[in-house]
């Protein structure tokens, strides 16, 4: 969970209960690179971002993000399990009284550079963008002015 370490020992209180569903913890971090998860684009917007790992026995094998990665390799047990403690985790986040503590300014962690594009040896430097310059204003033919 990106934020800081109190974020994480208040959802380690929320999900304690389902650790017979298989719950490990929670971990805290503070890397705000973008990417892996869709929890990162919180973290690197500096936001509480709280991303699940599962039990990689089934996921990260040789089917993983191919053509074979259909759905009837999904282990039925796991995703209801794993809906079940996202919905009560996050109801209870929903429900408290107070918001979940934010990094300060002084102490939140910087965005990371990007990462180097593959074969490169530095990032890809954004390619700039030519002035906008003013559109001609044209009817289209066959078109009548609104009238109020």
């Amino acid at each position: 969970m990106f934020g800081p370490p109190e974020d994480a020992d208040i959802l380690r209180q929320i999900v304690t209960p389902f650790a017979d569903l298989g719950v490990a913890g929670v971990l805290s971090n503070k890397n705000r690179r973008a990417g892996g998860t869709d929890s990162t684009s919180f973290s690197q917007a500096g936001l509480p971002g709280i991303g699940m790992a599962q039990d990689p026995i089934e996921y990260f094998n040789d089917t993983w993000h191919t053509n074979l990665d259909t759905y009837e390799r999904i282990i039925e047990d796991d995703v209801k399990k794993a809906a079940m403690v996202a919905a009560a985790g996050l109801y209870q986040l929903a429900m408290r009284d107070e918001m979940l503590p934010r990094f300060s300014k002084a102490d939140m962690p910087p965005v990371p550079p990007p990462t180097p594009a593959p074969g490169t040896l530095a990032p890809a430097a954004p390619t700039p963008t030519p002035a906008a310059k003013p559109a001609e204003a044209t009817k289209p033919t066959g078109m009548q002015p609104i009238k109020p």
